[in-house]
């Protein structure tokens, strides 16, 4: 489908309403060298790595930032759209990028946990208490953070978004699209969930069995509802990358490395 709208001022302002702000954050995570970064430390320091972890969590975010706006745009799109064959095309945009953000935003989370592994020198020893079959390298570091050391202004942050109903419905929804069937959402046509076709019924004492042609099943969330959460769970994670990298900082300035205009430097 081609693009049929350029936006007005006030559209765009409003897209951009909607997204992060990762410039001050891209200036302070590009400014971490890990060459420079590995002499200052010991040759076994695990450190350094937190560094390249940020770097690969900010590429995924900014990714998620670029996917979140062509989400919006197709928003717009819909709403202008009174054909329901074109609104049920644009809405499988509007899914498609929505889709992209929420299964960044997961990859995201588990560049981050790795960073604080490596930030924080934390062995698997320590984090096998809190480990399940099953779930994320992020949840057990957020849980290890929280019973261990409950006041680190990372771990705040992470409380803040585990306790979020859109942080949750965010990685609820991505669990279902990669282990499940994926949600589905209003405007999409036909849905037809992983069922029996065939509807039990009592028809005095016998029980039978009737199957419906034509049937339609019902959608699990509307796109507002979809892009009302991944975009809040985007916000938050960026949040929690804009404070551990603050903190990755002033950890490796308690080493002797400095930050000027210029760059990053270390004295032998």
């Amino acid at each position: 489908m081609q693009l049929k709208i350029k936006l007005s001022d006030s559209e765009k302002k409003f897209v951009n309403s909607k997204l992060p702000e990762l410039d001050k954050i891209y200036d302070t995570i590009i400014s971490f060298n890990p060459d420079i970064i590995s002499i200052a430390l010991r040759t076994e320091s695990t450190v350094p790595i937190a560094s390249i972890c940020l770097h690969d969590c900010l590429d995924t975010l900014e990714e998620s930032k670029y996917a979140l706006s062509w989400a919006y745009y197709y928003k717009i799109m819909y709403e202008k759209t009174n054909e329901n064959f074109e609104r049920m095309k644009i809405i499988s945009h509007i899914k498609y990028f929505s889709d992209d953000v929420a299964l960044r935003t997961y990859s995201s989370a588990e560049h981050l946990a790795n960073s604080i592994v490596s930030m924080y020198q934390i062995s698997k020893e320590k984090i096998k208490p809190y480990s399940k079959k099953g779930i994320s390298l992020a949840i057990k570091v957020g849980k290890y953070l929280i019973d261990q050391n409950p006041n680190l202004p990372i771990t705040k942050a992470i409380k803040e978004l585990i306790n979020s109903n859109d942080w949750c419905e965010t990685i609820r929804y991505r669990n279902e699209w990669v282990h499940n069937q994926p949600l589905r959402i209003n405007d999409q046509g036909f849905i037809y969930k992983r069922k029996s076709r065939w509807i039990k019924i009592k028809d005095g004492e016998k029980n039978i069995k009737l199957l419906h042609f034509g049937g339609n099943d019902e959608y699990d969330l509307t796109a507002d509802e979809l892009l009302g959460f991944v975009t809040s769970a985007l916000h938050l994670i960026t949040n929690t990358l804009k404070v551990t990298a603050n903190e990755y900082r002033k950890l490796l300035e308690s080493h002797g490395i400095k930050f000027t205009e210029k760059g990053i430097s270390f004295k032998m």
